[in-house]
């Protein structure tokens, strides 16, 4: 008896928070694309990636080798740079990752650049 009273009395361990490695959380859910040119808006991706390098300006090496999909597979980094399609707002430091299949625009990161996202039934 005395036994348990000391157990129940006992405080649980101190968790102590450790900041997450800025590189570690490289996330996209995968999606079938209609075509390599569409853009699609994406809430589970960290950052905005392409597979099409003429997207991009000022490409430069990137530290972390591969982008992990929601899936669990991943794919290569190549580099990274700021998007200059016309008809999409400018977007800093987007991924190139090699034989990407789909272009995705990263809603965390357009907030992040102090844009605006409103959806509604018709448009984003």
């Amino acid at each position: 008896m005395h036994g348990q009273s000391k157990q129940l009395h006992q405080k649980p361990p101190k968790k102590k928070w450790i900041p997450r490695n800025v590189n570690s959380g490289l996330i996209a859910h995968t999606l079938r694309a209609f075509s390599k040119e569409d853009w699609y808006f994406d809430s589970g991706c960290s950052r905005g990636i392409t597979g099409i390098d003429k997207y991009l300006e000022d490409v430069r090496p990137y530290t972390s080798n591969y982008v992990t999909f929601g899936d669990g597979a991943k794919g290569k980094i190549i580099g990274i740079g700021n998007l200059i399609k016309h008809g999409l707002s400018r977007l800093d430091n987007v991924l190139l990752v090699k034989e990407l299949i789909a272009n995705l625009i990263s809603i965390s990161q357009l907030c992040d650049q102090g844009l605006e996202v409103n959806f509604s039934k018709p448009e984003c």
